[in-house]
């Protein structure tokens, strides 16, 4: 059989939904189901039926997607047909030329069916406003070290398109959510008033037409983007000789064969993705002798202006493994380089729109030389042409004995 799928008027904007439905059947297709977001016909003969919802939640251990059957009988017996349903809307059909009475007669009980409608709806736009709030704290703007406006999250930095899509997504849900408290309540106060429900509404509702369309255009778009940089993004194994602004340890004097100790698993990887804030390469190297292995993490960003790499330094400094106070960090002030190295064994360095997070134990753990790492980034970022100009001591507020 030949069904169609159509985008019902969303949320609780009841009068749209019903002129809805009863516009399709008048174009021969009738309503046999009802989802979240759409609606599923089946051809008929058009005709002129009649559709109104009923707003009904389910008493406990009820099934939810229908009304009770004595509830159900008492319409059926009025000449309603129930067409389709989800909790809590139910949506009933009169055929052409029944004499099935309205629901109400009197607009102030129907009124008192949207009570708990209206206080849920309420209670659904408070959490998703807290989520949302949340989420542009940890994913945005803030002011790094220099009092500079800049953003500082590295998923943000990394997965940009994906972190956008989220936050649109709860974005929209919320305006969503909102919009159905106002419709529900604005309906409630109308009923109450003796306005009785309008089953033929004519306005057309533009502005949010417009909101919903650029919200969905938004979400595709990022979505697209998303999906682009996860096909985009290269993973294998780590090359001899590093291809990008990275090092191996054989740039720090380490010349050893790559073996994976045997109380590990990962070998030695490379990955390369390229977001809308920065281009990035996670590299981790591990090798090993008969008495020790040797590892180096890298993460290694070019961001798209020294602005972000300024606020993304600021965030790794806040999440570093080996920095629990101030106490483990001592500050190194470079030409074009300032770095910050913690315990001697893991390093934040920034430099123009390059970023780096290198944590590493090598062969020198018992006395590590952070100074032979630092000038070995240093040079591979300038053999790259990504070197640029840092900033100095003063600015980043370190000082240096």
């Amino acid at each position: 059989m030949k069904y169609r799928y159509r985008f019902h008027p969303y949320g609780y904007d009841l009068g749209a939904n019903e002129k809805f439905y009863g516009d399709m059947e008048a174009k021969g297709w009738r309503l046999v189901s009802r989802g979240w977001f759409l609606s599923k016909f089946t051809p008929v003969q058009p005709s002129r039926a009649r559709y109104r919802i009923e707003v009904a939640y389910p008493g406990w251990m009820e099934d939810g997607s229908a009304m009770p059957p004595e509830q159900l009988g008492v319409y059926e017996d009025c000449g309603w047909v129930y067409a389709a349903g989800r909790n809590p809307i139910h949506v009933f059909r009169a055929p052409e030329g029944s004499e099935a009475p309205e629901f109400y007669a009197d607009p102030a009980e129907q009124a008192e069916t949207l009570k708990s409608l209206r206080g849920q709806t309420m209670c659904n736009a408070f959490p998703l406003a807290v989520l949302l709030i949340s989420n542009l704290f940890f994913f945005g703007p803030r002011k790094n070290l220099l009092g500079n406006l800049g953003v500082g999250h590295k998923w943000l930095i990394e997965e940009t398109a994906f972190c956008l899509f989220f936050i649109l997504l709860i974005l929209f849900v919320w305006y969503i959510s909102l919009r159905n408290a106002w419709l529900i309540n604005r309906t409630y106060r109308c009923l109450k008033r003796g306005v009785p429900l309008d089953h033929n509404p004519q306005k057309r509702h533009t502005a949010h037409r417009a909101v919903c369309a650029a919200c969905l255009v938004l979400l595709a778009l990022t979505a697209s983007l998303a999906v682009a940089q996860k096909a985009g993004t290269w993973t294998g194994d780590l090359p001899n000789e590093a291809d990008g602004p990275y090092l191996v340890l054989r740039d720090l004097g380490y010349d050893l064969e790559r073996r994976v100790p045997a109380w590990q698993e990962a070998e030695s990887s490379l990955k390369h993705t390229s977001s809308l804030l920065a281009d990035y390469w996670d590299v981790y190297e591990v090798v090993n002798t008969e008495n020790d292995s040797f590892w180096m993490y890298e993460d290694i960003y070019r961001l798209r202006s020294p602005e972000l790499a300024e606020g993304l330094a600021t965030s790794l400094r806040n999440s570093t493994t080996f920095g629990e106070d101030s106490l483990d960090c001592t500050g190194y002030v470079r030409e074009d380089m300032t770095a910050w190295v913690y315990r001697d064994l893991e390093i934040v360095a920034v430099s123009g729109n390059m970023v780096a997070h290198i944590t590493w134990m090598g062969p020198d753990w018992a006395d590590p030389n952070p100074e032979m790492l630092l000038d070995a980034l240093q040079k591979r970022w300038e053999a790259y042409g990504t070197a640029g100009s840092g900033k100095t001591g003063e600015r980043w507020g370190m000082w240096t004995e």
